[in-house]
């Protein structure tokens, strides 16, 4: 029997291939020496191996000897070098779809789990080959939108009605300062009352907080949840000390939970009201069993319960891959695995609760589409002490999230580089500026993990505002297809992970008619040049996937195709914000080598820039530079301008001052300028900038 990669488990139980087999991929002998590049999504936060090492990328050779087959593998894209890519994919019953590689015949089959025991009549199973000619990001964007569109969920809900992806958070998670380690001689309750008091008198807005799995019942022989309540010696008064932390601080409450134990004291055989189905051991650890709910009933208790006794405003289901490949029954009925999340999804929807997968495989993820509660997704493993020199690299995993409408979720940051007295001890940040930017880049959720006493206000500042609104770009960051193309095909130095160069991008779209595009480049292995038109062709218009419009416009009368259209990309350098650091350079459309080069950085190296269209009147609304994301859709609502001026409506807090920073072509380059407005009581005001005639501030 064919072995699946090993999982982080002791999972190493033997794969049985498929039930059937349908539909079956074999390359024709006449198109077999095409050059083709693959990318298959496969293990644990849908991130590869250890839910580290991104997804499988090179080369396709015969099938056997580069693809992953088994319960952890996932999408499948195919591409060539000039933009045509395909993706497939599950389309129906996730959980129960699988595929496989036949050694002997070199094709890749789809179908059901082979460990399925019986197939109920009617029972089906589709997928789905979805193909564009704009490129790898492109063609999941697309595949993603036709699947949100077939389950008719909407894709922007995640990030414009879950709180916790629209506003600044704390977090107890895996390697923050509080993980299992209140202060000294106090419970949860005083502890996190005094975060929220420290947070206060500091000017960091935080919006909710994140309880881990601390606060609740565990069975100690396995860790797996007996009872989903507030243990009263870290919450006085049990669910009522939760009650209080959210009464007295105004927070969101997103709370963790893990797999269910076949002890659990809502199960009937242990008293409780409801009916859970069982295993006797798991596959993964005979000493352990686990259990699911059996009915829609006791989910809905579940979130009525939290909602009106505590407040519960996101469930983060956590241990996915251990409940699906530790439990027995998951891998032989064929309708478990879905019936027990679209269940939790409804009764979530019901209570107006939403939800976060985290250990996902790329299954749990697929079933999301079907789920309008489920809104993010953690895209790498936790920022935990032996990973958080690579935990960061999500830009892989994000393509795959942000196609299926879920904003990747990073996990937690540490804003100091030393926060003795921890969980961990005199622990060390070595990029806090880097951490915290792909956090906000990835339209999810933004978590800090600080000890009172050592955060970092005005770095916490850049990603948001003075009330704690996120500014975030349009759609996630994530890798850029030319970075993908190089990697897959041999053409850049040969990633030795967790050293890797990673280029991402992403853009911010204002009043459907602005654009803006904004590109991380860390850890760069070797200097590397950056094409304009790679950098446009993120939304669509030009660029190298192919699928060109040459009548796409920005909305500001200015064809991209037209040998005068001019780009200002500009950056601030890698930490820090210093408008005399700012660099500025025109880039033209028009001049296909038009780009900027990239230095080799290393590990702790980073740049981010940004690109902005120069109007036909000659002036850049660079943004407010204060910020990570400059050009936010959160800050800037729209732009108009004229022959002398250019307004900009914002939007903020009452009585803050938003600062935004224009530049000015003329014949010498460029001049920078600034200008601001003070937010009123409607939540608005206008930036004004009157040009005519005026010299440089800078």
């Amino acid at each position: 029997p064919y072995i699946p990669g090993k999982l982080p488990s002791d999972c190493d139980f033997a794969w049985p291939g498929l039930a059937s087999a349908f539909p079956v991929f074999k390359r024709s002998p006449p198109l077999a020496a095409e050059a083709l590049g693959f990318m298959q999504y496969n293990g644990v936060f849908d991130n590869g191996h250890e839910g580290a090492v991104g997804p499988n990328l090179g080369r396709l050779g015969a099938l056997n000897e580069t693809t992953l087959g088994g319960l952890s593998a996932g999408p499948l894209a195919l591409f060539n070098r000039h933009g045509m890519a395909a993706v497939i994919s599950a389309h129906s019953n996730f959980m129960s779809a699988a595929a496989d590689v036949s050694a002997a015949t070199g094709q890749l089959d789809y179908g059901i789990m082979g460990s399925v025991e019986e197939i109920p009549t009617g029972f089906t199973v589709s997928h789905v080959f979805y193909v564009t000619d704009r490129g790898l990001n492109r063609a999941f964007e697309e595949w993603g939108a036709h699947l949100l569109a077939y389950y008719d969920k909407p894709k922007g809900r995640a990030v414009q009605e879950d709180v916790t992806n629209r506003f600044l958070g704390y977090t107890t998670d895996n390697g923050a300062y509080y993980y299992y380690h209140p202060e000294n001689g106090k419970n949860y309750l005083d502890t996190l009352l005094d975060v929220y008091h420290y947070s206060k008198a500091q000017g960091i807005p935080y919006r909710s907080v994140l309880l881990d799995s601390w606060w609740y019942y565990q069975d100690s022989r396995d860790k797996s949840v007996t009872l989903w309540e507030a243990r009263e010696d870290v919450f006085p008064g049990g669910n009522e000390g939760i009650h209080d932390l959210g009464e007295q601080t105004g927070w969101a409450i997103t709370a963790h939970n893990r797999y269910w134990s076949n002890r659990t004291a809502y199960d009937t055989l242990s008293g409780g009201s409801f009916e859970f189905v069982h295993d006797v051991s798991s596959p993964c650890d005979p000493s352990a069993a686990y259990s699911l709910p059996a009915s829609h009933s006791f989910w809905d208790f579940l979130f009525k319960q939290a909602t009106t006794e505590w407040g519960l405003s996101t469930y983060e289901q956590d241990w996915l891959w251990p409940q699906f490949l530790g439990m027995t029954k998951l891998l032989t009925d064929a309708e478990l695995g879905r019936t027990w999340l679209m269940q939790m999804g409804a009764a979530a929807s019901a209570s107006g609760v939403n939800i976060q997968y985290c250990m996902a495989l790329s299954r749990h993820a697929l079933q999301s589409v079907e789920i309008p509660a489920v809104t993010q997704i953690r895209a790498s493993n936790d920022y935990g002490p032996t990973d958080r020199s690579w935990q960061w690299r999500i830009g892989r995993s994000s393509i795959f999230a942000n196609a299926i409408g879920l904003a990747p979720s990073k996990d937690g940051i540490y804003t100091t580089k030393r926060q003795p007295g921890g969980a961990e001890g005199d622990f060390v940040e070595t990029r806090p500026e880097l951490e915290l930017l792909v956090a906000t880049m990835s339209t999810g959720p933004v978590q800090i993990a600080d000890g009172i006493g050592y955060s970092n206000q005005s770095l916490i500042l850049r990603s948001c505002t003075e009330e704690g609104l996120l500014l975030k770009p349009s759609k996630a960051m994530t890798a850029m297809d030319f970075s993908l193309v190089a990697e897959a095909f041999g053409e850049t130095a040969k990633p030795d992970f967790p050293n890797r160069s990673e280029i991402w991008g992403t853009y911010s779209e204002v009043g459907g008619e602005h654009w803006w595009f904004h590109v991380l480049a860390a850890d760069l292995q070797e200097a590397t040049f950056l094409r304009l038109s790679d950098v446009v062709g993120m939304a669509g218009f030009i660029g190298s996937g192919g699928g060109r419009d040459d009548d796409a416009s920005f909305g500001s009368g200015a064809s991209l195709r037209a040998e005068g259209a001019t780009f200002v990309a500009y950056s601030l350098g890698g930490a820090g914000f210093d408008v005399d650091s700012l660099r500025l350079v025109p880039l033209s459309v028009g001049d296909p080598s038009a780009g900027l080069a990239l230095n080799s950085s290393g590990m702790l190296g980073f740049e981010l820039w940004h690109f902005a269209l120069v109007l036909e009147n000659g002036v850049s609304v660079l943004g407010e530079l204060s910020k990570f994301v400059p050009s936010s859709p959160q800050r800037l609502q729209q732009v108009w301008y004229d022959a002398s001026s250019v307004r900009v409506l914002v939007v903020g807090a009452p009585g803050e001052r938003v600062t935004l920073y224009f530049a000015l072509a003329d014949a010498k380059g460029f001049k920078v300028a600034e200008e601001s407005c003070i937010v009123g009581a409607d939540l608005q005001c206008i930036v004004t900038l009157s040009y005519e005639g005026r010299g440089a501030v800078f």
